[in-house]
């Protein structure tokens, strides 16, 4: 019969099966761990940094901010790039915590140049 392979709802359902993951599967399953928190972390940061509309006293939209995973997409460059280079590119995103924020709108300044 062949083995099941866990899954991350798996493993978030009951973490101690994570001790039956071969170090390379347990190496793979933390690579996907850290890209689902450091999308978490973007969505968390993005809720808390950019007001809601009805929060505004103007009825201007809030500004979109990108996280580098999207910015990433967006641009064809890598993820990695972007992290080397965010700051002379476009100097006007900015860090919160380990996350990285980049206004939509000057990204697509930046993309448009």
């Amino acid at each position: 019969m062949p083995e099941t392979r866990l899954t991350l709802a798996d493993l978030a359902a009951d973490p101690a099966r994570a001790m039956s993951l071969s170090p390379a599967d347990a190496t793979e399953m933390l690579a996907r761990v850290g890209a689902v928190e450091a999308v978490l972390r973007a969505r968390i940061v993005t809720a808390t940094t950019v007001p809601w509309p009805e929060s505004r006293p103007t009825t201007e939209s809030p500004a979109r901010m990108l996280t580098l995973a999207e910015v990433a997409e967006r641009s064809g460059k890598s993820i990695r790039w972007w992290r080397e280079n965010w700051r002379t590119e476009i100097p006007s995103a900015t860090k919160k915590g380990r996350t990285v924020l980049v206004p939509e709108e000057e990204f697509a300044k930046w993309r448009h140049k």
